[in-house]
């Protein structure tokens, strides 16, 4: 079904904007409107963009792209101006493995003008080789931005939808996510504030007007915020927009050409030999594993021909083998640990026995000499010990202890030989 724009001729297939993802996962700090703006003019360039340096569209179907109601045109020129004066950073990430990779800095657009109603804008050279065919890209659909009321919003869902047809987006470092977001100067450096005011902002925008859902995982070291990522599933509450409206099939296939690098024959020879739920399986098999994650995979084609032959299975990943052996080492430390408190128990009991029998062979005037000594030797230890001894003599299990170590080092002679636990130890084994 075809829609007409004034000049701009859209049906809803056409709707989707095939943004380069290094376009996508850009920092800066541009305002809601600027980020509509940007995807609006692009989708209106983007037929003619290899061919022509000057752009135009009516300004009623700029608005009319962008959501914009207002006929105050000093906000869209002040947005413009933006576009123009305010850099961003692009390819901040990998896509795969969510780190900083090579960086390139531009402004969007190279001039802007509203005359007669009209917007007519340039894109500089480095803007148009980027923008134009990318081999990477992130499918927007551009009625849906319109619907977007925050810019949190709009850059989380763009960051996100990259990543359809996946079960998560890679892992972004926090100060990376910060950037896309679009989240500088120090501003909400406290974690909580951040959620509060970008990240909860975001995803509940996101979850409710987009065609996904996404659910945020964070991951803390030593209590520090390090890095998040989202969970990904289809939204089955969200209303019938006209994005891509694409079958198991079609949307498996579209995963096939923009991220595995099939061309349409290699669909049909793949498609004429595997049917589409063990295709989905080796797919799934592959971009869930460590190495997809990392972007260590080099040649995913040919790696998913092989596994599609080869009926590859899902194996341990790394994580869980290290989770594994982290539970085994930690069932050793606390058998040993286990042990070696049970052995101290027994050389305790083995010591007290000792002196209890010498303390049992003593007349009372020998056991009052004792504590005699005692107490003057107690007058030199730490303050606390003398406090405890004053008020509970013998029962502290401090001034206990204190008392039959007085007594080992004192009367060795009289209590018998006290083997070291060491050799105790050796004795029982």
């Amino acid at each position: 079904m075809e829609k007409r724009m004034g000049s701009v001729a859209i049906n809803n297939k056409s709707l989707e904007l095939k943004k380069h993802v290094n376009a996508i996962h850009c920092s800066n700090n541009l305002s809601l409107v600027q980020r509509k703006l940007f995807n609006a003019l692009l989708f209106n360039a983007y037929p003619d963009l290899p061919y022509k340096q000057q752009f135009e569209i009516k300004g009623k179907d700029l608005y009319q792209l962008i959501g914009y109601n207002s006929k105050d045109t000093a906000k869209l020129k002040e947005a413009l101006i933006g576009l123009i004066t305010i850099a961003i950073e692009w390819n901040v990430i990998d896509c795969s493995t969510g780190q900083e990779k090579k960086w390139k800095a531009s402004s969007i657009l190279a001039s802007a003008e509203l005359s007669n109603g009209v917007c007519i804008y340039e894109y500089s050279q480095v803007m148009k080789d980027l923008m134009y065919q990318p081999e990477i890209y992130g499918q927007i659909n551009i009625e849906l931005i319109s619907k977007f009321k925050s810019g949190y919003g709009l850059a989380l869902y763009e960051n996100c939808i990259r990543y359809k047809g996946l079960a998560q987006t890679p892992w972004f470092p926090l100060d990376i996510f910060r950037k896309l977001m679009g989240v500088f100067d120090g501003k909400y450096q406290v974690f909580k504030d951040f959620k509060k005011r970008v990240l909860d902002v975001g995803v509940n925008e996101v979850n409710t007007v987009s065609p996904i859902r996404i659910f945020p995982e964070i991951e803390r070291v030593n209590q520090k915020v390090t890095r998040i990522r989202f969970k990904l599933e289809k939204n089955v509450d969200e209303s019938p927009i006209p994005l891509n409206n694409l079958s198991i099939d079609e949307e498996l296939k579209q995963l096939l050409i923009n991220t595995f690098g099939f061309s349409t024959q290699m669909i049909e020879e793949t498609y004429a030999k595997y049917d589409n739920d063990y295709i989905r399986e080796k797919v799934e098999i592959i971009t869930q594993s460590e190495s997809f994650i990392a972007g260590k995979i080099r040649g995913l084609a040919g790696y998913l021909i092989e596994a599609l032959k080869k009926d590859y299975k899902h194996s341990k990943s790394s994580k869980a083998l290290i989770n594994e052996r982290r539970k085994i080492s930690e069932a050793k430390e606390k058998e040993k640990k286990e042990k070696q408190e049970a052995q101290t128990e027994r050389y305790r009991q083995y010591v007290n026995k000792k002196i209890n029998n010498y303390l049992t062979n003593l007349t009372e005037d020998q056991k009052n000499d004792l504590i005699s000594e005692f107490e003057n030797y107690i007058k030199t230890q730490s303050s606390i010990l003398k406090n405890w001894y004053q008020k509970h003599r013998l029962d502290h299990p401090a001034t206990k202890g204190c008392f039959h170590s007085f007594i080992r080092e004192n009367k060795h002679s009289a209590v018998g030989n006290i083997i070291s636990m060491e050799d105790y130890i050796e004795l029982i084994e």
